[in-house]
């Protein structure tokens, strides 16, 4: 063997034991003791609580790592089930506490064991859903927080506000009505699909897209990035927002009876059979296009792009009810009326 390949093979030697040695350092600061792990079955239990609704009017939901899921139910008692470990060594705390609004009843469920105790070779659990199924009677404000989860409800009708959040899972909602709903999500998708909400809807996300059809609210706010925003068939009583950022935008059937904008950047704005009192459409790098319900007449017009075609000329009208502002670079500009 030549000596420079022997070399090689001394230094590599010297770089794996000393990535070893600072491995393991590494891993005792953090706690760690291998001697610990195991492949012995760490059997799940599924279980159940039960609550008579009478006098709750808040349930909180907070935990991580697993998804929850909000059913209707025709039953009279609230049902939580979930899945614990079946030596009691994680459990979920119920708390029930007065308020000035009523009691709230809250699950908190966190397995704060140290990290490697959750280390279980060769096992996988397939279910970890607490799923909270809500009676009809029950009309209060709902509250979920989980982390690394999705979050999904469907069917609830409730006359305070529906709040879901959670980081890195998606959370879907529909067929819901409430006072007012907000879901906040990261490296996530949201979705809405046939709610109505007497107040504001709140969505915002990263990396990912909202998705809302069929939604009656106040006003509705989608904030983004990295992920497209469809909104269609849908009505505002107030204002539709929408920014984003690298993500396109695309509305449709969408009415607003005071502010609808939509910005964002490097990616086209799609429009369809949209109406408002003010209609502000901001892009760069790419184009608006699509369609405006309504006459041409009944628009203040203002547009503006550069090193492209704008088929859609500014046209101020002191008379009209109504404004589109359009501003691009880099793209083209074409509106049309109908």
């Amino acid at each position: 063997m030549k000596k420079s390949y022997k070399i090689l093979l001394i230094l590599g030697g010297c770089l794996c034991a000393g990535g070893i040695v600072v491995s393991t350092a590494s891993f005792a600061a953090l706690g760690f003791q291998p001697d610990q792990l195991t492949t012995e079955e760490q059997k799940m239990m599924k279980k159940t609580y039960q609550h008579v609704p009478d006098g709750i009017t808040a349930l909180e939901i907070k935990t991580k790592d697993q998804a929850v899921e909000i059913i209707p139910t025709e039953e009279n008692n609230l049902t939580i089930q979930y899945n614990q470990l079946a030596n009691g060594e994680v459990q979920p705390v119920f708390t029930e506490k007065e308020t000035a609004n009523g009691k709230t009843l809250k699950m908190e469920y966190y397995d704060n064991r140290e990290w490697w105790k959750k280390i279980r070779l060769f096992q996988f659990y397939s279910d970890d859903t607490i799923r909270v199924y809500l009676p009809a009677a029950y009309r209060g404000r709902i509250l979920v927080e989980t982390i690394n989860g999705p979050i999904k409800s469907d069917g609830l009708s409730l006359e305070d506000t529906l709040t879901l959040k959670t980081t890195n899972g998606s959370i879907h909602l529909q067929n819901t009505t409430a006072a007012g709903m907000e879901m906040q999500t990261t490296n996530g998708p949201i979705r809405i699909e046939n709610c109505t909400a007497s107040a504001d809807v709140l969505a915002s996300t990263t990396n990912a897209g909202i998705t809302v059809s069929s939604l009656q609210a106040a006003s509705l706010t989608g904030t983004t990035s990295n992920g497209a925003i469809s909104v269609k068939s849908s009505d505002f009583t107030e204002t539709c927002t929408l920014k984003n950022s690298s993500g396109g935008i695309s509305l449709a059937q969408v009415a607003a009876q005071g502010t609808l904008s939509a910005a964002t950047t490097n990616t086209a704005i799609r429009v369809s059979g949209i109406t408002a009192a003010d209609i502000v459409l901001n892009t760069t790098n790419a184009a608006v296009t699509g369609t405006v319900a309504g006459q041409e007449s009944d628009y203040s017009i203002i547009t503006n792009t550069t090193n492209a075609s704008n088929h859609t000329p500014s046209r101020l009208n002191e008379n009209a009810s109504k404004n589109l502002t359009v501003q691009t670079t880099n793209g083209k500009i074409d509106i049309q009326f109908e």
